[in-house]
């Protein structure tokens, strides 16, 4: 039995089971079924295929979920991490606090990819599942439930001042740090994304995935304030500089959704600036074949008369 424990923790990947695991006596417990009821009315437990510990079928099956979710989230598939997290989510032999991790990952691979009504729906799935849960639940589970309910929140969310110093509050700070980010409100998600990026957890390898995630997004957010201008370009070649900038912006940007979005956006308004300002350029050019206004030929006129050449004056009035 116990070298089949061995089996499960390492195809779980990362350590997930045990690094969310709370201390004795905390409240909760590694693999038990942090309070969710079974569908007989009774808790589940070993071997009735609820959350319990105790099936290890069910157990290797969760972590070889995980495990291909976890690849799908490195391999940056978002759309297939976030199908397998919430697959997760729903199996009744995943244990606690697995379960309600999977569910907010598979809200943040979709943010991840840029979709935030997605995840806002991954989220309130989250709430609802632990709200099944006993009041005596895991810990991690309280913390990753709190921040999934504070993704429908359109206003931004402010970083609190205490770094995350346990995985579920590193997970529950980067699912914060995007929901900020895909709405706009950058400056709260650097806030986010920096506690997540020098989260200092001893050992847990599944955290550093989520470091560099955040760094990720830390450096498109340096692309952004590079690539930001004040006002339009008031020349074509202006124009064109900013355009060849934000190529440039492009290139290196290694996230998806709103820096992209921002990026394009930004460049198709220069496309309609440098039109703009052709086309007032053409509009200002004189035609060759139209004769000038008595306002455009006076100054030649003049200028004739003063010299005499009355006969060259008249010749410019016709």
């Amino acid at each position: 039995m116990f070298v089949g424990i061995l089996a499960v923790l390492g195809a779980i990947g990362f350590g997930v089971w045990w690094v969310l695991r709370p201390d004795e006596g905390s409240g909760g417990g590694s693999g038990n079924n942090g309070g969710r009821v079974a569908e007989d009315g009774g808790k589940a437990g070993p071997g009735k295929g609820g959350n319990g510990g105790g099936d290890l079928a069910a157990q290797n099956r969760v972590g070889r979920k995980y495990t291909s979710a976890r690849s799908s989230l490195e391999q940056r598939d978002y759309a297939a991490a976030e199908a397998t997290f919430a697959e997760i989510l729903k199996d009744k032999g995943a244990p606690e606090p697995t379960a309600t991790l999977a569910g907010v990952e598979s809200a943040i691979a979709a943010l991840l990819d840029g979709r935030s009504e997605d995840a806002r729906a991954r989220a309130a799935a989250v709430q609802k599942h632990v709200g099944g849960l006993r009041a005596g639940i895991d810990p991690a589970c309280k913390v990753l439930g709190a921040a999934a309910a504070r993704v429908a929140n359109l206003q931004p969310e402010e970083p609190g001042d205490s770094p995350p110093d346990t995985p579920a509050e590193v997970a529950a700070a980067l699912l914060l740090a995007l929901k900020n980010w895909e709405q706009g409100c950058h400056q709260q998600a650097v806030g986010w994304f920096g506690q997540v990026a020098n989260a200092e957890l001893g050992g847990s390898e599944w955290v550093s995935g989520y470091r560099q995630l955040a760094t990720r997004y830390l450096a498109d957010h340096e692309v952004l304030l590079e690539t930001d201008y004040q006002q339009l370009p008031d020349t074509i070649e202006g124009c064109e500089a900013l355009k060849l900038k934000l190529d440039a912006g492009l290139r290196e940007l290694q996230t998806n959704g709103r820096a992209l979005f921002n990026l394009r956006q930004r460049r198709l308004q220069i496309a309609r600036q440098a039109r703009h300002l052709a086309r007032l350029a053409d509009e200002s050019r004189p035609d060759p074949d139209q004769p000038p206004t008595l306002a455009e030929a006076l100054p030649a006129i003049e200028a004739l008369i003063g010299q005499s050449r009355f006969a060259d004056a008249a010749e410019r009035l016709k």
